[in-house]
């Protein structure tokens, strides 16, 4: 199965910061590469990360915020591919 990039978005009821902070370092990114090659910053609850399934993706960033939160309560989320999506952002860099 081919690894494709996913986005994740979520709502938690805390430790929003140390959650993104420890996926991020563990696979996720807080940013996106855009067709232009442009690295574009994501929405606060969103982040990004291959792979082979959104199911894969979502059992992921369950796993990641319980290790950092354990017993936090993962009110929604929801992991789509990113391909074909558009993304606005105030924030940008050159990739």
């Amino acid at each position: 199965m081919q690894n494709i990039v996913y986005a994740v978005s979520y709502d938690l009821t805390e430790h929003h910061t140390r959650i993104k902070k420890h996926c991020c370092e563990n696979g996720f990114s807080a940013w996106v590469r855009t067709k232009l090659g442009k690295m574009r910053k994501l929405p606060n609850t969103t982040l990004v990360g291959t792979f082979a399934s959104s199911k894969q993706a979502v059992d992921t960033f369950m796993r990641l915020a319980s290790e950092v939160a354990p017993g936090v309560v993962i009110e929604k989320v929801l992991a789509i591919p990113v391909e074909g999506g558009f993304i606005e952002s105030n924030e940008e860099v050159e990739a």
